[in-house]
């Protein structure tokens, strides 16, 4: 036999190539667990959050241990909604950082209606009647909402403002003297 046939012979009784060599062992130690702290401020980085609800979120997933995949997702998360998506991933409620801040601003567009409803009155029983149907709302939204709505700080601020505009135009319709009857 030639020593091409040889060769040949033992290259494929071989499997046809060589084994490659196992990786040198890593000196590198895997990565360290992400903490609760980093998790919740990386996302606390990229979405507006209020330092209460931080400091409450890392309370809560130190007390309750949060799965790594957990605060992987919280700290991958740059918006509100990826947040909301967290919460409900990982059951970890719809309140807080969880909370979803789309009822937030519908709640302020419908305290401006009433604070131009209110505005717009002239007598008690105008204002009267626009803090009654306002009460009636905000009754409607305490039974239909499991959580409160999640509100920024410039959400805070706005509702703030709105709030105390309101109460002025109701002391001015209320303080109005009512209408003189011919």
């Amino acid at each position: 036999m030639s020593r091409i046939a040889v060769a040949m012979m033992m290259v494929i009784g071989c499997g046809g190539a060589s084994p490659e060599p196992a990786p040198p062992p890593s000196n590198t130690p895997p990565a360290p667990a992400l903490r609760c702290k980093t998790a919740v401020e990386q996302a606390a980085a990229a979405v507006k959050l209020r330092d209460k609800d931080v400091t409450m979120a890392i309370g809560e997933c130190e007390q309750h241990e949060w799965t790594q995949a957990t605060r992987e997702c919280v700290a991958a998360a740059h918006t509100s909604d990826a947040l909301v998506a967290c919460g409900k991933s990982y059951d970890l409620g719809r309140r807080g950082i969880f909370a979803s801040t789309a009822s937030a601003e519908a709640a302020l567009k419908e305290m401006e209606r009433f604070r131009d409803e209110i505005c717009a009155c002239k007598d008690s029983p105008c204002a009267q009647h626009v803090a009654d149907e306002m009460g009636k709302w905000a009754q409607e939204q305490a039974k239909s909402q499991e959580e409160a709505p999640h509100m920024t700080d410039e959400d805070t601020k706005r509702a703030t403002a709105i709030g105390e505009e309101m109460g002025q135009c109701m002391q001015k319709a209320m303080s109005a003297s009512p209408p003189q009857s011919p």
